[in-house]
């Protein structure tokens, strides 16, 4: 079969063309990344597909090629921040650390996360409650997730009285709502004091007020200069 000359070809010259697949992936990463903006400084609800189809720069018929609404949009975004968070705290925690310095590394990672990416972070912590069932269950899920990893706080200690079931959960409620405050007014600019905030709160219960600061004062976040 003759082939088009090279000048005729609709790749680059000294270029490889992309994959069909490969250009989908892209177009959807582009979509998600302005559907994020859209999210974060419109909000959920009032925010609409013209809204992303704008920010993105491509047809409606592109976007409902990836979605089906704005809804499955949003819950892509929240998949896709998740995953993100998850290989940061992985990366940070240390896996020979003890209860008390996981928990402050998996907390120090999940706020630079939120320093670095506030759009992201907003819309997981803050939109995805008016997102519908399908993300509000994601939202529960990282509610879940943190009171999974505060429980095993019990096992260090002896907890007299010991706490209700619900204590881990309302606890990751309150975490999720010191950072939902921030997002909102765009404040996260100051994550030591936040994690200082937090670290006591998520801790205290379990090592009492002078053992939890010493821990605090002593914890040295990962790339931190000695």
């Amino acid at each position: 079969m003759a082939r088009l000359p090279q000048s005729l070809s609709n790749a680059p010259v000294g270029r490889t063309r992309l994959s069909r697949e490969a250009l989908s992936a892209h177009q959807r990463e582009r979509i998600l990344s302005a559907a994020t903006k859209v999210f974060a400084k419109r909000g959920f609800q009032a925010a609409t597909v013209e809204n992303i189809v704008a920010a993105a720069r491509i047809g409606v018929g592109s976007f409902y090629t990836h979605f089906d609404n704005k809804g499955e949009c949003l819950l892509a975004i929240c998949e896709r921040t998740s995953a993100e968070v998850h290989s940061r705290i992985a990366a940070a925690v240390p896996a020979d650390g003890d209860w008390a310095e996981r928990t402050l590394a998996g907390l120090h990672a999940l706020l630079r996360f939120a320093a670095d990416k506030p759009l992201d972070a907003r819309v997981v912590l803050v939109e995805a409650q008016t997102g519908g069932p399908e993300a509000l269950g994601a939202y529960g899920q990282v509610i879940e997730e943190v009171a999974d990893f505060l429980r095993a706080g019990r096992e260090i200690v002896d907890l007299d009285p010991e706490p209700p079931p619900s204590f881990e959960e309302a606890t990751a409620s309150g975490l999720a709502w010191l950072m939902q405050g921030r997002l909102v007014r765009g404040e996260l600019g100051e994550v030591d004091l936040l994690f200082a905030e937090m670290a006591e709160v998520a801790l205290e219960p379990y090592l009492g007020t002078k053992q939890t600061k010493a821990r605090i004062r002593g914890f040295a976040a990962p790339g931190a200069a000695s």
